[in-house]
């Protein structure tokens, strides 16, 4: 497997720093490759991703009706990941260190500054 692969790593040589467009790494195979890897022997999981993408392609064709739809779906998606990051460790990691007292200042001044009110 390709080193780029084996570290997750997401390819953006189409991704435009100026507008924050990550549009363009949708059409990478190597970002394919790092997302559908972890379905490798697992053939009903990723069975029920491709329907979900599947569903999503039909809502889209639809058109503007459709849009709204698979916006949401992919809202949902997205929103479902989360607690898979490594965002959401490290603020439950923050969120603990805040509540026994050993948040350290340049950290508690970073979330401030990200608008958390501690």
């Amino acid at each position: 497997m390709h080193a780029r692969l084996r570290s997750g790593a997401l390819k953006v040589s189409r991704y435009s720093t100026e507008t924050k467009d990550f549009s363009g790494a949708m059409l990478e195979a190597e970002n394919w490759e790092i997302a559908v890897a972890l379905y490798k022997g697992r053939p009903v999981p990723a069975l029920l991703l491709a329907h979900q993408l599947m569903a999503i392609r039909q809502c889209l064709e639809r058109g503007r009706t459709g849009m709204v739809d698979a916006l949401a779906g992919l809202d949902l998606a997205i929103e479902s990941l989360y607690q898979h990051t490594d965002f959401h460790k490290i603020s439950h990691k923050l969120y603990l260190k805040r509540l026994s007292g050993t948040l350290k200042l340049e950290q508690q001044e970073s979330l401030r500054q990200l608008g958390v009110k501690l």
